[in-house]
């Protein structure tokens, strides 16, 4: 494997310098290694970002009532969580390239082909194939990080990761909205991208580059034992931890803090949203030298605390620009959590089993997306809409202090 990885590393021309020298950040950054990981969760980013904004109209244009138009996001996330763990031991058992790509070509196929639908429960089925191809595959380029680049560059490369992510989450929104002014069907249309990118991965990706030569039983047994060790195991909660609060106090509760308290209409609240996203894609392009220069558990910690700051912070804003700053220091925080803590999971996990640990952490995120709007709205009911961001905040201090001891755990041998 390290003669991969050397040969590999060579192939993109980047050397090994931990502190990646500005003109070795940018062969870093054009590789086309890099360029796969980023395209490829960029594409995956469709399968919500894209549609959500169109909700209204695909309520209105198939008349259904509003209580069911949440099902065309619920049934494209549903299959990655019934085979998401499948899609992971089949990487790690037969190699990613002979995965990830039809995957993508079902994802594109299915997902473009919605445009076709004659009526919702069509739509929904269509939805759910897409998913299908969509599952798990995202997770899957964190796999490939590790796979295809030297521990020293993992944490920039994931950082890009995020960026590239945060970046679609800020461009699709608009697009998908000018594009549903024509009609609701072509906003579905772009899905079709991910087929050329299904054929960037076949091209960039090295058939069978990938495979363990353990039988099925002893595979199972050596995945099992590794999510028993401490340590793994407590990293996997990282991305619940910081979903749970992004999706339930910071996306669902501040849009609402901001219209209750200020009056502030959905232009402005989007363009708040905005620079929050904006501050994450710039400290995400950090990460690498960040990380290099303290370590990825230090930075973890220091992220999960500075977004806890933000949130209690947010309670004192006094207007809409007084909550411009405290949004930018929760953006920052997650842009360095997220792949610090990434960068920890990819260096840890045993390397024949890289795929089913990567995808177990792509669920427990997905439990994280799930539960963090409802114990949100829980903290509400209790209390009011401040005790939404004391609670988080006070939940990731506490969550940090676990991490502080958890870290004084060595890595398993491995």
């Amino acid at each position: 494997m390290a003669a991969t990885i050397r040969r590999l590393a060579e192939r993109t021309g980047i050397s090994e310098n931990p502190q990646l020298p500005k003109g070795q950040y940018l062969k870093l950054l054009r590789s086309p290694n890099t360029q796969l990981v980023c395209v490829v969760t960029m594409t995956i980013m469709l399968g919500g970002t894209l549609i959500s904004p169109i909700l209204p109209t695909l309520q209105g244009a198939f008349d259904v009532p509003v209580a069911s138009i949440g099902l065309v996001l619920t049934v494209f996330s549903l299959p990655g969580l019934l085979f998401a763990p499948l899609v992971g031991i089949s990487a790690d058992r037969f190699g990613r390239r002979a995965v990830i790509v039809p995957m993508l070509f079902l994802y594109g196929t299915a997902g473009g082909l919605t445009a076709l639908a004659p009526d919702f429960e069509t739509l929904l089925v269509m939805r759910f194939i897409a998913g299908i191809g969509g599952s798990a595959v995202s997770f899957l380029t964190i796999t490939l990080v590790g796979d295809l680049f030297v521990a020293e560059h993992r944490a920039t490369v994931l950082g890009f990761r995020i960026a590239a992510g945060q970046a679609a989450s800020l461009i699709l929104p608009p697009i998908a909205g000018a594009l549903v002014v024509i009609g609701w069907q072509y906003p579905f249309l772009i899905y079709f991208l991910a087929v050329p990118v299904g054929i960037f991965t076949l091209l960039v990706l090295e058939a069978g580059e990938k495979k363990s030569a353990q039988s099925v039983g002893d595979y199972f047994r050596a995945v099992g034992g590794a999510l028993r060790d401490r340590r793994l195991a407590g990293i996997l909660t990282v991305a619940p931890t910081l979903m749970i609060v992004g999706q339930g106090a910071v996306a669902a509760y501040i849009p609402i803090f901001m219209a209750s308290s200020f009056g502030a209409s959905a232009l402005v609240i989007g363009l708040v949203h905005s620079a929050r996203i904006a501050a994450g894609i710039t400290s995400a392009m950090s990460v690498g030298r960040l990380n290099a220069r303290f370590g990825g558990e230090k930075l973890t910690i220091a992220a999960i605390l500075v977004m806890a700051s933000g949130l209690a912070w947010v309670p004192f804003a006094g207007s809409v620009g007084e909550l411009v700053l405290p949004s930018i220091v929760i953006g920052l925080g997650s842009g360095i959590a997220f792949p610090a803590f990434q960068t920890l999971l990819v260096n840890e996990a045993p390397e024949n089993m890289l795929a089913a640990v990567t995808v177990a952490n792509g669920m427990t995120n997905r439990f994280g997306q799930t539960t963090g709007p409802l114990l949100a709205g829980a903290a509400f009911a209790i209390g009011d809409i401040n005790a939404v961001f004391f609670s988080a905040a006070a939940f990731l201090v506490l969550m940090a202090i676990f991490y502080i001891f958890l870290f004084r755990r060595q890595p398993a041998p491995g």
